[in-house]
């Protein structure tokens, strides 16, 4: 198979012949999705023109920072609307960071279904909660956050021109980034709708809308210039959420479904390369078919990626952590235990959790994933364990112990209990 989609290439280069975006979607992809071409070309170019909008006025800026001056100025004081904004954020940064560490999360054991599950039910809990959230939730909210935001959103492309150097091939990867100076923006939407076209007509069950979002995200990770939290502020709050998926698909319709399909962080790597390259199809077809060459080199990259891709297990693993159970001093507690075998989960009463609420509404379909829930504590603490006697703690620690019991031991095994976390 193709590594890059052969229908996307024809696609471009009809373009470059001199067709209309529409006439060279009608033209490989048939009149159904190119008489959606103008609903794509719109979301496309007013997610692009609100991302630009917004990375000018914060350039030079943290952008964790820009991230939540920005939604104080969309939603003034209204506290609901801030916590709507920073739960839907929350929930597209935790998928986002599964995605890239999917893979290193199931080498540690975890369970991704109910990972995934219980990033879609604090969310659905949270939007919930919104109309009565207080100033402190709000707080505790941001703070949630803010601690799962990537520091730093030019390691991976880093990682990819390192091991280039490393492998030799930093002729071609320069090759590709210096046509991709001559890329226009009108070029650059071009392709973004292609891909979108692209996506729409593998997925027909979603929207134009949706795949214009998805393509413009997804170009805007790979090229690596872009801010990527700026976009998906641009992104109408309605669709940010519904994107997240579909992102990963879009990475998947224009590489081709055989080279990186199930490699994880592996996709988000190459694509950083891939994607952007394809531009160059509208500029230069010798720097073109550089970059194909590379296609197969970006492959080694991925163990020098283990740092980013680790980094981003843990945002996962602490996303899910803070709903049930609280961090003090790297230490973690669940704040959760259950009587007795099917009995409903009860709240730790000498557990302070700032986000009460949303444990308290979460603690029934917690019942049904107790098992999940337990195996989750012990499986992220262990990681950590590199001592015998802590070890044996964590393997120890039972959710299931009974009230009475509980009460009589809880001031002697208080410090034992602790499972770490980091």
């Amino acid at each position: 198979m193709s590594e890059i989609n052969s229908k996307l290439e024809e696609m471009a280069k009809n373009r470059n012949q001199g067709c209309s975006v529409e006439e060279a979607i009608r033209a490989v992809l048939g009149d159904a999705i190119a008489d959606q071409t103008e609903s794509i070309r719109r979301m496309v170019h007013e997610i692009n023109s609100e991302a630009d909008r917004l990375e000018k006025k914060y350039s030079g800026r943290d952008v964790r920072i820009a991230v939540f001056e920005e939604i104080d100025e969309q939603c003034g004081k209204d506290i609901a609307a801030q916590f709507r904004r920073i739960s839907d954020l929350k929930y597209v940064a935790g998928l986002r960071n599964l995605e890239y560490s999917k893979e290193e999360l199931k080498e540690q054991g975890m369970d991704l279904d109910f990972v995934r599950e219980m990033l879609t039910k604090t969310h659905d809990t949270e939007q919930g909660l919104a109309a009565n959230a207080t100033a402190g939730e709000l707080e505790t909210l941001r703070s949630e956050l803010e601690s799962i935001l990537p520091e730093d959103r030019e390691g991976i492309r880093d990682t990819v021109k390192r091991a280039a150097k490393d492998e030799s091939w930093t002729p071609i990867l320069e090759t590709a980034e210096g046509a991709a100076a001559g890329i226009t923006d009108e070029a650059r939407e071009d392709l973004m709708i292609l891909s979108a076209a692209l996506l729409l007509s593998e997925q027909p069950q979603i929207s134009a809308e949706e795949a214009a979002a998805a393509a413009a995200v997804h170009t805007a990770e790979s090229e690596g210039d872009k801010a990527m939290d700026y976009v998906w502020m641009a992104i109408p709050a309605a669709l940010a959420v519904t994107v997240t998926g579909l992102v990963l698909l879009c990475a998947a319709a224009i590489t081709g479904l055989g080279i990186l399909q199930g490699l994880g962080a592996l996709t988000v790597i190459a694509s950083t390369t891939v994607l952007s390259i394809l531009a160059l199809l509208a500029v230069s077809d010798i720097a073109y078919e550089s970059v194909k060459k590379a296609i197969p080199y970006v492959k080694k990259a991925l163990e020098e990626a283990k740092p980013h891709v680790k980094s981003a297990a843990e945002k996962v693993k602490k996303v899910i952590a803070d709903v049930i159970g609280v961090f003090a001093n790297k230490i973690y507690r669940p704040a959760v235990r259950w009587v007795k075998e099917n009995a409903m989960p009860v709240l730790e009463e000498n557990v302070i959790h700032p986000l009460k609420r949303r444990l308290e509404k979460m603690l029934v379909w917690l019942k049904e994933k107790k098992d999940q829930v337990v195996a989750f504590v012990r499986k992220a603490a262990a990681p950590e364990q590199t001592d015998a006697k802590e070890a044996e703690v964590v393997t120890d620690f039972d959710f299931e112990t009974e009230a009475e019991e509980n009460e009589q031991t809880q001031e002697e095994d208080a410090d034992e209990d602790e499972l770490a976390f980091t």
